[in-house]
């Protein structure tokens, strides 16, 4: 709330040690987004991007959410796929009594003069295709007809304004005490309307003859709309305090909606303009039941869990074309040339079904104190299916129009001229499954009046199967990785005092690779642009993990803590830019890593400094972190810089908040700045210099005033200094722009 961020990432930033990475992905301790895990009311959740293994967390708008945890040290009842942590996403509890919210907010945008946009459908402003994009009848098969591709025009690019509509959130709930029973309920409701604009610049280099130069060089602009519609509704029924149950439903779908034009010089010299049309939509579904009871008084307890939840990216009708200049330097439609037009369809589906069941036993112990033991086993199994359809345009007939003019113009004269090819290829087509089963021990055992010991074992096997199909064969390739691990995982705390401990911790995790990446499939990465294949030899990263922190909680809302970290990994895997003829990224295992660094994490009110500061206080945290790669004969090529730190690993991370809060004038302002430090993007062989992404400084400010008991005015600017976002090549800006401020105002009401 104080620093005004609208999703769960933005959010989780703040936190010590994480960095954000495209707005959506949350790197815990500077590691990349493979080494994290997101948990939904303690379950796992499908992911609805083809390129992460990972939920992307600006799914999450913060009012669905009552708190948000991140666990860096591995505990056995938590899931194996642990590495730099977890992030726990909580959804609200229980009102204590009747209430209701509600809140609308209006956004602009600086670097937004117009957006350009292309026809549509009549329900987009809602985030949802009325059908009109979807994938024509009869496209598939022997007797197949393309010749309905053509017969909506939806080429044209148009100017439209910038205004957008109100962003509006409520929620709602109650609570009833018949007798020995409570029963509850609240419900969520959220719909928000934004828009971007990003001017970027793009090169691309390679080397030749002991010199490094760019051999591409574009200027990409990108006006895009992106509307969150979501809800989400918690019912529980509590008896006697000793039997509880909950059901949790929440439905979120993100739809982006771009037009892209991108002008400049490829590889071979030549000018060219390309322009794309893009409509997707994520979206995930879940529903999940829980349940706590206790069975012979306080020392058996049981819970149980069942959750069934489904991620979808839609994708329909990609449009692409691009344009070259003629002899007079004017750009024309690249009408003969195969690749000039392209039509894409993608949809990807995942479903993930978890049960799990848990016991707990309190027993009487030395020092008054009680001896927790817990087990319990759970069974996860997930199922994808990912789906490309490609298609291109040829030219038959004689065909009049002047080329020079807009695509639209030109399809409407020589419709007849034209037909439609099928380009889909044979590893367009994967479907992949994962069966995880898993049994883990926790023991909770006082062995001093001060020192506490935790300790237990978890075993996970799991079963990944992906199969390549081609689309009209059926033919295709399978993979298959089969793991079998026992991760123990042991912590000890030692409390000073009542206000100050110290922990220390040691555990053994283990990170899988994505199904996709087992798929020796290509597909394209929505983040940067580029292709993606994937590597059916990949192995499993084996991840030793050691803690050790300080924390003194001195007064309330005042604290100060310090940790170390190391960690291990066996098998770590890295993404490699190929920038040959073909450029793409690719998977492979290096031969390990290790990372290591110290955490510092404090809150202050400024008070003791002189009293006119007693409304102010400051908090902040800051991360130093040393990686190294041992990339050993990683895939027999010649690296320009084999001694890097891992990939997507930054050396330092920094937070710093400054709060103001005035309970006379019900006023409260706060200033937050976030900071990280440069990290590998991808490794680039063949002698070229490795992408590094540079240090982003954003700083945001936070105003809010009650004007009565249930009316509240808010205001806040988000990215105040707009500095520019840079990737780097051999010191050379690979890709970079500038995102543009943001400024809102909203007003809230709750009774």
């Amino acid at each position: 709330a104080k620093t005004g961020d609208s999703d769960a990432a933005a959010s989780l930033s703040r936190v010590t040690g994480l960095t954000l990475k495209e707005g959506k992905y949350i790197y815990v301790r500077g590691l990349g987004e493979r080494y994290s895990a997101t948990l939904f009311n303690g379950v796992a959740l499908p992911s609805p991007d083809p390129s992460r293994r990972v939920v992307p967390l600006d799914l999450f708008p913060v009012q669905f959410l009552e708190s948000m945890v991140v666990q860096k040290s591995y505990s056995p009842d938590m899931p194996g796929q642990f590495g730099g942590g977890v992030v726990m996403l909580q959804t609200k509890s229980l009102p204590e009594k009747f209430f209701v919210k509600a809140s609308i907010g209006q956004s602009f945008y600086s670097n937004l003069n117009e957006i350009k946009t292309y026809q549509g459908g009549s329900t987009d402003w809602m985030g949802v295709d009325d059908g009109g994009r979807k994938l024509p009848p009869n496209t598939t098969g022997e007797n197949r007809d393309l010749s309905t591709f053509l017969e909506k025009n939806r080429h044209r690019i148009s100017d439209q304004g910038t205004e957008t509509l109100p962003e509006v959130s409520f929620s709602v709930g109650d609570i009833w005490n018949p007798r020995k029973f409570k029963l509850g309920y609240t419900l969520s409701g959220l719909y928000k309307d934004g828009a971007s604009y990003r001017d970027e610049k793009r090169h691309r280099y390679r080397q030749q003859d002991g010199q490094f130069f760019a051999e591409q060089d574009f200027n990409r602009r990108k006006w895009q709309k992106e509307r969150v519609l979501g809800g989400i509704g918690t019912w529980s029924a509590q008896y006697s305090k000793d039997h509880s149950i909950t059901a949790n439903v929440i439905g979120i779908r993100n739809t982006t909606d771009y037009v892209a034009i991108q002008d400049g010089t490829n590889a071979e010299g030549n000018r060219v303009r390309t322009t794309e049309r893009e409509w997707a939509a994520r979206t995930l579904n879940s529903l999940l039941v829980q349940g706590d009871n206790k069975i012979a008084s306080d020392w058996l307890g049981l819970g149980w869990h069942y959750s069934q939840s489904r991620a979808r990216r839609d994708e329909p009708d990609r449009i692409t074309d691009r344009y070259s200049p003629d002899k007079d330097g004017r750009y024309v439609f690249g009408i003969a040339e195969d690749t000039a037009y392209q039509r894409r369809f993608y949809d990807l589906q995942e479903r993930v079904e978890d049960i799990g069941l848990d016991l707990s036993s309190k027993l009487p112990w030395f020092y008054k104190k009680k001896l927790e033991v817990s087990l319990g086993t759970s069974l996860m199994r997930k199922d994808r299916q990912s789906n490309m359809r490609r298609f291109g345009l040829n030219l038959e007939g004689p065909c009049d129009a002047d080329l020079h003019n807009n695509l639209d113009s030109i399809i409407d004269q020589c419709k007849e001229a034209f037909s439609i090819s099928d380009n889909t290829q044979n590893t367009d087509t994967y479907t992949a499954t994962q069966n995880l089963t898993s049994y883990y021990f926790r023991s909770q055992v006082p062995l001093l009046s001060r020192l506490d010991l935790s300790t237990g074992i978890r075993y996970e096997r799991s079963i990944q199967d992906v199969n390549t199909l081609a689309f009209f064969s059926g033919e295709g390739v399978s993979s298959v990785l089969t793991t079998n691990d026992w991760l123990p995982g042991t912590s000890l705390t030692y409390k000073l005092n009542k206000k100050m401990q110290v922990r220390a911790a040691y555990s053994e995790t283990i990170s899988r690779p994505d199904l996709r990446e087992l798929s020796d499939t290509r597909w394209r990465d929505f983040d940067t642009g580029y292709d993606i294949t994937g590597n059916p030899d990949l192995k499993a990263t084996v991840i030793s993990n050691y803690d050790l922190r300080w924390e003194w909680y001195f007064a309330p809302r005042e604290n100060i803590s310090f940790g170390l970290f190391y960690k291990n990994f066996e098998n770590p895997i890295e993404q490699e830019f190929r920038a040959a003829s073909d450029p793409r990224i690719q998977f492979l295992n290096a031969e390990g890593a290790r990372s290591y660094g110290g955490e510092l994490e404090f809150a202050k009110r400024l008070k003791f400094i002189t009293p006119w500061l007693r409304n102010f206080s400051i908090s902040g945290n800051y991360a130093y972190i040393f990686s190294r790669v041992n990339l050993g004969n990683l895939d027999q090529v010649e690296l320009s810089e084999p001694n890097r730190p891992m990939q997507g690993q930054s050396n330092y991370t920094a937070n710093l908040l400054l709060d103001y809060e005035n309970e006379v004038y019900r006023l409260n302002a706060s200033l937050a700045y976030n900071v990280y430090g440069r990290r590998v993007t991808f490794s680039a062989p063949e002698g070229l210099p490795n992408v590094w992404e540079e240090p982003f400084h954003q700083l945001n400010l936070v105003i809010g005033k009650n004007l009565s008991e249930n009316l509240k005015i808010t205001g806040k600017v988000v990215n105040i200094l707009d500095g520019e976002y840079r990737y780097t090549q051999g010191g050379q800006l690979w890709r970079g722009g500038r995102r543009g401020q943001t400024y809102t105002i909203g007003l809230s009401m709750e009774i």
